[in-house]
């Protein structure tokens, strides 16, 4: 790092002029999507439209398996706009300045204005960036939150800048309230300013295992949290958990009036703030989460291929991203000031990278996403100490952001050759230039299934419908959630999987994607009532157990909420 110089006005007007850009871009993205959208949107945007309907109620929030920042964000824009798949997608849209103001100062961070322009036009540049934005992935939202974190943990020094450093404290919450993973990509950087608290002197290092004592008891207090998926505050852990952080604040409050600030003092501070604004979900939602990760960990997808993924996205994230990785990382690790924030950025791709793929992690760009704004920074941030070597990089950069953005050029202006990014593949390493493309296309039309499916779920009186997926084929089954929504209506899917031990599906309507299989003895108990098949693409059949009803419970919480006015529009 080097001494931060002050802010000119011509950089608040690029950055601006940058931002609103790339969000009129992205609008036009989203307005040319199709409203069939991508596998994992519909389950996504009926949380977020279920938060609308219980907050609007005046209702609670309840347990989850995903934390709520997006579906909160997406909540503000429905009660501003109503629902709309317009509003659904470009609710998303909201991430895009904080990501790039953390970005432009990552790169003052590393080169002053000069690195700032070039980290704000290579972030702003990143061709995955409208791919998750015309899909609604809660990934955009932790990608926003960790390019500000770094960027606070470097304006802050370590801990040793007051400010910045409980600004950490509230960032650090937003992105845990974003998604869980974001502390796979931020884990490693705190161990910078935990080193330096523990040089700072006695007092620091006292709030130093105070506050990793403080971690250790809210983990132990956490697990223990109720066995049910029921909406139960833990009343009693989280009062125990929020003691102890109310201690720690308290010492750390005592430990700056005797001996002044430091970076103890600043993590204590900032770790009780984090606490105290994300922690009540959490326990909220310990049992479902807990759950869930143990779901996901079972899903074992070979660990070549979730690798392949990881390092595909990261390598087409812009173009010659390997070879500016690895010239800003050489450059770093030479040049002694960034030699700290070198490796703190290093640790934010290789551990979700390295991460992901022992777990084998579906195979999807998305979820390695939020590192791409640190391979940007690392790349380009150092450029700006090299003289007169920013203002001959930034053109190129911005003409060749907007390519790859999609933004037509003349044809004799075009390269001819270009790699295309698609919405459901994954990128590989490339020497050719990556370039967006609108791949929007669903593989059916689930509105006619939707509408079936809703007849006889008020025929049956059914509040859930569950689907199976057979092995090798594709369907985006989470679109009847959308579908439904679009109809004023809430659908909660569930999922079956084939090997799965129970003995029969938890509903009386199943709907099955692929060829029929008799999985045990089930599915004969079922009658067929309904087939769609078009060309190659695996038939869907609506399946209906002639008896057996289940039980009507509201542990969902959401299937008759009133909708807020003005009603919904398509």
């Amino acid at each position: 790092m080097q001494e931060r110089p002050t802010i000119r006005i011509w950089e608040l007007v690029v950055l601006a002029v940058v931002t609103g850009g790339l969000v009129w871009l992205c609008l036009g993205y989203i307005h040319a999507q199709p409203e069939s959208l991508p596998e994992h949107s519909g389950r996504s945007i009926q949380k977020g439209v279920v938060v609308w309907l219980r907050l609007a109620s005046g209702l609670p929030l309840l347990a989850d398996d995903y934390p709520p920042l997006s579906f909160l964000v997406s909540a503000a824009c429905y009660a501003l706009f109503g629902f709309s798949h317009l509003v659904a997608l470009g609710s998303q849209v909201l991430f895009l300045p904080p990501l790039l103001a953390g970005a432009w100062w990552i790169g003052r961070e590393l080169g002053g204005r000069g690195g700032g322009m070039l980290c704000l036009l290579a972030a702003a540049g990143n061709p995955w960036l409208p791919i998750n934005l015309t899909a609604y992935f809660l990934e955009v939202g932790t990608l926003a939150m960790v390019a500000v974190f770094f960027a606070l943990l470097l304006a802050s020094r370590g801990g040793r800048v007051p400010g910045p450093t409980l600004a950490l404290g509230l960032v650090l919450a937003l992105g845990m309230l974003s998604k869980w993973s974001f502390l796979f990509f931020t884990a490693p950087a705190l161990l910078w300013p935990l080193f330096l608290a523990w040089k700072a002197g006695r007092g620091s290092q006292i709030l130093v295992l105070g506050s990793l004592a403080c971690l250790a008891l809210t983990a132990t207090l956490f697990q223990d949290g109720p066995p049910t998926t029921d909406p139960v505050f833990p009343v009693v852990p989280f009062v125990r958990a929020t003691g102890a952080w109310a201690w720690l604040a308290v010492a750390a409050a005592w430990i700056r009036r005797r001996d002044g600030w430091s970076p103890g003092v600043g993590l204590s501070w900032a770790f009780t703030l984090a606490f105290l604004v994300c922690g009540w979900w959490y326990f909220l939602s310990a049992s479902v989460l807990l759950y869930k990760a143990g779901s996901d960990l079972a899903q074992n997808f070979p660990m070549r291929e979730a690798l392949g993924v990881m390092t595909g996205t990261l390598g087409t994230s812009i173009w010659l991203a390997p070879v500016w990785l690895a010239l800003g990382t050489v450059a770093g690790l030479a040049i002694r000031p960034l030699r700290i924030p070198t490796l703190i950025l290093l640790g934010g791709i290789l551990t979700p990278t390295v991460i992901y793929s022992l777990a084998g992690v579906p195979p999807h760009p998305r979820y390695i996403l939020p590192a791409t704004v640190l391979l940007t920074s690392l790349g380009f941030g150092w450029w700006g100490r090299v003289r007169w070597l920013a203002p001959i990089l930034a053109p190129c950069l911005l003409v060749l952001g907007l390519y790859q953005l999609g933004v037509s050029f003349p044809e004799r202006f075009t390269p001819s050759h270009r790699w295309t990014l698609g919405l459901t593949g994954h990128g590989e390493l490339s020497w050719f230039i990556p370039r967006y493309n609108r791949v929007g296309i669903p593989d059916r039309e689930i509105g006619p299934i939707a509408e079936r499916v809703l007849a006889e779920m008020e025929k049956s009186g059914e509040l859930r419908i569950t689907t199976l997926v057979q092995p090798g084929a594709r369907g985006n089954v989470d679109g009847l959630m959308f579908e439904g929504l679009l109809r004023q209506r809430v659908i909660l899917v569930e999922n079956f999987m084939s090997a799965d031990p129970a003995p029969h599906p938890p509903t009386s309507l199943v709907l099955i994607v692929g060829d029929p299989e008799i999985q045990g003895t089930w599915l004969s108990e079922y009658e067929p009532i309904a087939t769609w098949s078009e060309g190659p693409a695996a038939p869907w059949t609506l399946y209906r157990h002639p008896t057996r009803r289940e039980r009507h419970e509201t542990r969902a919480g959401s299937e008759h909420l009133p909708w807020p006015k003005p009603l919904l529009g398509s």
